[in-house]
């Protein structure tokens, strides 16, 4: 489900907008279908990751590396 929020007057994200501006949502959709179809994939099909020892052990601590 979409929300559409004014942040400025409504920080917590108390107020759904989308249903008083179903316009403006449906223009920002487009935007952001726009830009994210503008964007090429990425191979992700994984593979070694050469990462220096002080990363390595950054990760381990935050409990990413085992």
């Amino acid at each position: 489900m979409n929300e559409l929020y004014n942040l400025e007057k409504d920080p917590g994200e108390e107020e759904n907008l989308i249903a008083k501006f179903p316009q403006k949502a449906e223009a920002m959709q487009i935007t952001l279908d726009q830009w994210l179809h503008s964007f090429t994939p990425r191979d992700t099909k994984g593979g070694a990751v050469k990462i220096n020892k002080s990363t390595e052990d950054q990760l381990r601590a935050l409990g990413y590396v085992r």
